[in-house]
């Protein structure tokens, strides 16, 4: 889910149900315990795995870039969900889309977990209805309640347990990198530090993104636009720009020349339009413009073995390809 902001007035008890995964997340020792094993059906443009809705299955965007899980409208109606309004006084946006309703799943699986009368917001799909598109997204709603293990070197999401000894997770390879984040419940986004070509950027992981973005306050930064050098017109798009950068540091591991995307300033630009009284200090919709200065999609993260840990707060993170 691209370009999300959220505005709730009032809690989202009655919208959302929590999970509750079928196999016991207890465990006596620090050893991992593994709660599902996906198989990615692509890599280069999405994440996107297989769930249960009702019975059947459904492929799902993995979103870590989403704020609620949603069902694509033309899917709910295949399906013959029917569409429940929203809370009054929740406000929901992506990219200037007001989300108005949801739908309860009675049975919605992940690998063997089962959350019964789950709650997701229906939404469009972003393209029409074909064998490639995902039926839905899973966000950090759903997501959160495990640890993500995205190993894109084998085409694998693994969940795992949250319920495991602390920095006990690195299965993969004997040397690994930490990086703290920053998990914030107004947004359910991840947001960290990393180095692009030496300096320090606040960054947030967006698996929902094909490219990397360079958002406008990173440009700013930096210094970054149109005549930059290094920076070139994106093939078919008018006003549209890419930069090469020499390298992305998360730590001690780095992506070699990576291209982000510069990113307009449409959606701060709406946002002022719409709320010409509101300022970014505004203490509810004040954060909807405090944006991460990098937005890291998966152009550069498939150069990576990452494992989010949510309670922790911690990425621990390897080249894709470290044994």
């Amino acid at each position: 889910m691209k370009h999300l902001s959220q505005r709730v007035l009032v809690g989202l008890l009655g919208m959302a149900a929590f999970v509750l995964p079928t196999t016991s997340l207890r465990a006596a020792d620090c050893t991992l315990k593994r709660m599902a094993d996906l198989d990615m059906m692509a890599v280069d443009d999405a994440v996107i795995v297989p769930v249960g809705v009702n019975g059947t299955q459904h492929n799902f965007l993995v979103d870590t870039g989403g704020v609620y899980s949603q069902l694509y409208e033309d899917v709910a109606k295949q399906l013959g969900l029917k569409p429940q309004s929203l809370a009054q006084y929740l406000e929901i946006y992506q990219g200037g889309y007001q989300f108005k309703n949801g739908v309860t799943i009675q049975s919605f699986t992940i690998g063997n977990n089962e959350a019964k009368y789950f709650r997701v917001l229906i939404g469009p799909a972003d393209q029409p209805a074909g064998p490639n598109r995902p039926d839905g997204v899973l966000s950090p709603d759903m997501l959160s309640l495990f640890d993500l293990d995205f190993d894109f070197a084998n085409r694998k999401l693994n969940l795992f347990s949250p319920d495991h000894c602390d920095g006990k997770v690195v299965y993969w390879a004997p040397n690994y990198d930490e990086v703290p984040f920053q998990y914030s419940s107004n947004d359910n986004h991840i947001r960290f530090a990393l180095e692009l070509d030496g300096q320090t950027m606040t960054a947030m992981l967006d698996t929902g993104s094909t490219f990397s973005w360079l958002t406008p306050v990173g440009q700013r930064v930096l210094g970054i636009h149109s005549d930059t050098p290094g920076t070139e017109t994106v093939p078919g798009q008018v006003k549209g720009y890419r930069h090469q950068f020499k390298t992305i540091s998360l730590k001690g591991i780095a992506v070699s020349n990576p291209m982000l995307y510069l990113e307009s300033n449409a959606a701060e630009e709406a946002f002022r339009r719409a709320h010409p009284e509101k300022q970014t200090n505004d203490p509810i919709y004040g954060y909807s413009l405090k944006q991460p200065q990098v937005i890291l999609g998966l152009n550069v993260l498939r150069a990576l073995h990452i494992y989010i840990d949510f309670k922790e707060k911690k990425l621990y993170v390897t080249a894709a390809n470290a044994h």
